[in-house]
């Protein structure tokens, strides 16, 4: 399937619905973008940075998934990332990856949330490579997937990656990273899923 018209790279918020199954447009520092799914609850993002608008969508959805998380709402509704088609939800995104909850008080315990609606307890090492159950505001996922392209470490990520992590320690770690050539393959995150 191919969209119907081009994206320039500038800002547009227009008002749109949620839809399952759209693609969306993420802006990105330096003129890049990339793309992402929008799921029942979640978002699915593409590891596909580019500077050239995509107009096959069947080329955006068979590239790897950086991670599967929720965004809130205003991204699509008021507009910040735009819809540029929708297609049905491909096998691989109907079952999604575990996402995990660390207790607000007793911070040494775990739940692990299934795709199936399965809840378990589990150890820190268990939910290791998991997103946290959690719901991302636009403007912090860009950072996020900015972070990700440069080779920094973002500070959530971190928090999620390693949570047992005081909040001076995560600092700290970032501060040293940045002191030091930062390699993409040094900063920590979640299971990626196949490329289809």
């Amino acid at each position: 399937m191919e969209v119907s018209s081009q994206m320039s790279n500038h800002r547009i918020f227009k008002r749109q619905k949620r839809t399952v199954g759209s693609i969306v447009k993420i802006p990105l520092e330096g003129g890049y973008h990339t793309y992402a799914r929008i799921l029942k609850v979640e978002f699915a993002f593409y590891d596909l940075r580019t500077k050239e608008d995509i107009s096959d969508l069947e080329k955006i959805i068979s590239s790897p998934i950086l991670f599967v998380t929720a965004v809130n709402d205003y991204a699509i509704t008021k507009g910040h990332w735009l819809k540029i088609g929708t297609l049905p939800i491909e096998d691989r995104l109907k079952e999604l990856p575990p996402q995990y909850i660390q207790d607000a008080i007793r911070r040494d315990q775990f739940t692990i949330y299934y795709n199936d609606g399965r809840i378990e307890e589990a150890t820190l090492e268990q939910c290791r490579g998991l997103e946290s159950v959690s719901v991302w505001p636009p403007e912090a996922m860009e950072v996020r997937l900015n972070d990700y392209y440069a080779g920094r470490l973002n500070y959530h990520v971190v928090k999620m990656m390693y949570p047992e992590l005081s909040y001076e320690e995560i600092k700290k770690r970032i501060a040293e990273s940045s002191n030091k050539s930062a390699k993409k393959e040094t900063v920590p995150q979640t299971k990626k899923i196949a490329a289809a």
